[in-house]
């Protein structure tokens, strides 16, 4: 195997990268925010032929593994016995991958499909229908295919990490599969490379869309049309990350998570509980059918001869890629988290236990966003195509006791983004620390402070391009090293096949 760099080289060769572009974007903002939803435009336009179907095949590899003589193996050995309970191994999975995205996009997400998207505009299809189809849509982008991505890095890390001995990074893995070529020290070297930026980059969309979302609810709470205090939410946020950062993860992360989770199943139950409970149930039927059936249909439907292609460019393009870009940091994470575990039991809680919350959430934001849109009195469609980000408030006024949850919400949306950037920002302090195992600390803020710069220019323009841009574009590259590093997986998984050691 050719020597790869220690994890310290790797931070020198990637921090002055994700610095500059966080210098660029304090200094020129709009031109920074401009330029990503420029380049997320044209990856999206060129790849989505491929992209599309990708989440199918990643999870029929997950359901592979799962049921493998690999999903009998515990990630550590035989003997090694889990570090965190049930619950908070699985609050901590789902509160680091797609907390603040859930709240951010719960009722905005079916109205948009159902104002905006390519379904929509289908002269033949009913209201009902194009209702139908919106949620299925939601669904589809938020459910299982998310949690296959997070899941099969996670998986392919802990494999090498636990089975092999490697340091818990993505070079390794390609480092120990392909030794034998030529190219394998070169290409590790830049995947590894790839990595660090992209985990450093993308995660600045999940800040820049909680400060928004806080400001949002800020000015629809106090009554304030024109608060704009983004900047100063993100500073807030950026030293609550900060602190946590540097906790030991069975106090700092593993607190927050569990109290996380907590306060949104008390949000979800009460809206659940007085809100069309009935109509929501049945949604939520429906949305176990469309994730089962209805996101093979999705998935192959490009629109081919639509002139305007931009809803499935900025949404289901987007989000996919978006996935990609937080595969890095996840698949470290859920890795060091799920010691103790089963690779089955990894496979089969990190995609059903939190896609099977997101189908009720988005059965109950997202659906009431369509019933109100489609038999209420569209107030909610209304906000959600000018100030996006009151939407959520706006919906909780239409239910009891709007003064406690409206503020409950905001705090939540700083809890979600902080247990999500904290977990990147270990993930970083461990890719680069001094052995690839623990995690540096005084790295760890420095990652912290980069994204939140990165952030600023699109908390100031408040674009949701930019903010998916953000997030999107920076997996772009990343997206053929994680086909490499699948590749690894499953070349070493057929020679321990062949060996019987398995």
């Amino acid at each position: 195997m050719n020597k790869d760099w220690s994890t310290c080289t790797y931070f020198w060769f990637t921090a002055p990268v994700v610095g500059i572009i966080a210098v660029l974007s304090v200094i020129f903002p709009t031109q920074v925010a401009n330029m990503f939803a420029t380049a997320g435009e044209v990856i999206y336009t060129l790849g989505d032929w491929f992209i599309m179907w990708v989440p199918c095949v990643i999870l029929i590899l997950c359901f592979w593994v799962a049921f493998s003589p690999l999903g009998k193996k515990k990630l550590g050995g035989e003997d090694a016995q889990p570090e965190f309970s049930l619950f908070s191994w699985i609050s901590m999975l789902f509160t680091a991958g797609i907390g603040v995205g859930i709240i951010f996009y719960g009722p905005l997400e079916g109205i948009w499909h159902l104002m905006y998207g390519n379904l929509s505009k289908l002269e033949y299809l009913t209201p009902t229908e194009r209702a139908h189809n919106a949620m299925s849509t939601a669904v589809w982008l938020w459910g299982v295919p998310a949690w296959a991505f997070y899941t099969i890095s996670g998986v392919v890390v802990a494999y090498f990490a636990y089975n092999k001995h490697t340091p818990f990074t993505m070079s390794a893995p390609i480092q120990m599969a392909f030794s034998n070529h030529k190219w394998n020290n070169w290409v590790s070297k830049l995947t590894m490379c790839l990595t660090i930026i992209t985990v450093g980059i993308s995660l600045a969309s999940s800040l820049a869309m909680a400060a928004g979302q806080i400001n949002g609810g800020l000015r629809y709470i106090l009554g304030m049309p024109t608060l704009q205090i983004t900047p100063w939410i993100l500073l807030a946020i950026f030293i609550t990350y900060s602190l946590i950062s540097v906790t030991p993860i069975n106090k700092g992360m593993k607190t927050l998570s569990d109290w996380t989770i907590i306060v949104a199943l008390l949000i979800m139950a009460f809206v659940f509980l007085t809100g069309p409970t009935r109509y929501f149930m049945m949604t939520f039927v429906e949305s176990i059918y469309n994730a089962a059936i209805g996101s093979v249909e999705h998935s192959f439907r490009l629109f081919i001869f639509d002139e305007d292609r931009y809803w499935i460019n900025w949404f289901s393009m987007s989000y996919w890629i978006w996935w990609i870009g937080w595969t890095p940091f996840m698949g470290i994470f859920i890795a060091k988290v799920s010691k103790g575990r089963t690779f089955g039991e990894m496979v089969m809680y990190s995609i059903f236990v939190p896609a099977g919350f997101i189908l009720l959430w988005f059965s109950i934001f997202s659906g009431f966003g369509i019933l109100e849109t489609v038999k209420g009195s569209g107030k909610l469609a209304e906000i959600a195509g000018g100030n996006y980000q009151e939407t959520i408030y706006a919906m909780l006024d239409m239910f009891p006791l709007s003064w406690l949850t409206k503020p409950v919400l905001a705090i939540l949306f700083l809890a979600f983004v902080t247990t999500t950037i904290v977990s990147g920002c270990i993930s970083l302090g461990i890719m680069t620390g001094k052995d690839g195992i623990n995690a540096s600390k005084p790295k760890i803020l420095i990652w912290g402070t980069f994204m939140s710069a990165i952030a600023l220019p699109f908390v100031l323009s408040g674009r949701i391009e930019g903010i998916k841009a953000v997030g999107s574009l920076a997996g772009a590259p990343y997206m053929f090293c994680f086909f490499i590093l699948i590749a690894a997986f499953l070349k070493m998984v057929r020679r321990d096949f062949r060996e019987r050691s398995l």
